[in-house]
């Protein structure tokens, strides 16, 4: 009896199973890795414009035909609707197999899409539920769909290539910041915190790679070159490379980066120093005295010395103690700059001041959230750097020829 009853539940479990009755075969499917979104007014009316990148998997085997290697490795394509959803589902009257976005990669905002406000491009990336909250997310100098047709220089897709130089290049040299979807999406919704998002920008560029080098005519390639800086859901501005730098220090996210000190040797001939940050951290922590809000930002840097022009001797203790003061002071410097322009110029709260000042001063916070970006500008900030130069790498003093 007690066989015959399992010899039952077994079978009753295989007729329960669903098997694979909603299978997507991989050859119906038309995988996007990138999207762009612009907008624009035609008619009188707005619109938005979407632009994907889908991956064609006949060109990314191992093995290609002289005709194949002649095609991109992804297919690009636009449509306009009267929504984002609107677009994309026209999008689909084009596309021999099923799209889907599960893969997507980044997301590129227009310039323009980014002033508007990014409130509906917000609304549709979070209620699709294909898109993923790691999604890179990007502001594009000028339109979204221009930019999404420049061929990559060396990755066999242009999303692959953006992604890969945000992920592993960009840290090393700390003048962006890679931003996901999640992350973008806390700054817009925390009271007290703006948002930031990478800028990629197309260029002019004369390299060329290959045997074919002479012959190939200048062309254009994506770089990576500072952050957009938004106020509530809107575009305020953008940040240089060196500002960028600046506000990363504040916020602790300095990887790597290089900082070029101007040296004055003893004999007055100036030597130009190139240290490369090893390690950097910081503490934001809002104070009141005599009765004001005072915000005091405490950057740690240590950097080692990795090139000298001129002839400081910097394996000596007294010019080491002389290039750490230097050294401070140049990053103290680069954090003011970017403190005026987030600060004063744009009165965007990149920094995460009203956050801070809502996690020590929950009660202050009530009384000054409503009128927070009118005071924010006005609170005083204080900048204290402990830099060191740790190594002096292979050699200490310059190297000299006799």
């Amino acid at each position: 009896m007690k066989k015959k009853l399992i010899a039952f539940v077994m079978i009753l479990n295989l007729l329960l199973i669903p098997g694979c009755w909603s299978r997507r075969e991989v050859e119906d499917l038309a995988i996007v890795t990138a999207i762009g979104i612009d907008r624009m007014v035609l008619e009188g009316k707005e619109k938005d414009k979407i632009s994907v990148l889908v991956a064609r998997p006949s060109q990314l085997g191992g093995q290609q035909t002289k005709a194949s290697a002649e095609t991109n490795a992804d297919w690009l394509v636009s449509e306009v609707g009267d929504t984002l959803y609107d677009a994309m589902r026209k999008i689909h009257r084009r596309s021999p197999r099923n799209m889907r976005i599960y893969h997507n990669e980044l997301v590129i905002i227009s310039e323009n899409s980014a002033r508007d406000g990014v409130e509906d491009v917000f609304d549709y990336l979070q209620r699709h539920k294909d898109i993923r909250l790691r999604t890179w997310m990007f502001v594009c100098r000028g339109e979204a769909g221009e930019a999404m047709k420049v061929l990559p220089e060396f990755e066999n897709m242009l999303s692959e290539e953006i992604s890969e130089i945000l992920v592993k290049s960009t840290p090393g040299v700390s003048e962006t910041l890679a931003v996901d979807l999640r992350k973008f999406s806390d700054a817009l919704v925390t009271p007290g915190w703006d948002a930031v998002l990478p800028v990629i920008r197309v260029i002019e560029s004369g390299e060329a790679a290959g045997s074919k080098r002479e012959e190939k005519e200048a062309g254009q390639t994506i770089m990576l070159e500072g952050l957009a800086i938004f106020h509530n859901n809107r575009l305020a501005g953008f940040m240089s490379p060196e500002e960028v730098t600046g506000f990363l220090y504040i916020i602790g996210e300095t990887q790597r980066g290089a900082i070029t000190l101007e040296h004055k040797s003893g004999n007055g001939s100036p030597s130009q120093i190139a240290l490369l940050i090893s390690r950097a951290s910081s503490k934001l922590k809002p104070v009141f005295q005599e009765g004001r809000l005072v915000m005091e930002i405490n950057i740690k840097a240590e950097a080692d010395v990795v090139e000298v022009q001129g002839d400081a001797a910097v394996g000596s203790p007294e010019v080491i103690k002389e290039l750490n003061r230097e050294f401070g002071q140049k990053v103290k410097s680069i954090a003011e700059g970017s403190l005026e322009t987030a600060q004063k110029k744009f009165k965007t709260d990149i920094f995460g001041f009203g956050k801070k000042v809502h996690q020590k001063y929950p009660d202050y916070w009530k009384e000054v959230e409503q009128d927070w970006y009118e005071i924010y500008p006005e609170v005083p900030v204080t900048v204290k750097v402990d830099a060191k130069i740790r190594r002096t790498s292979v050699i200490a003093d310059p190297f000299q020829i006799r």
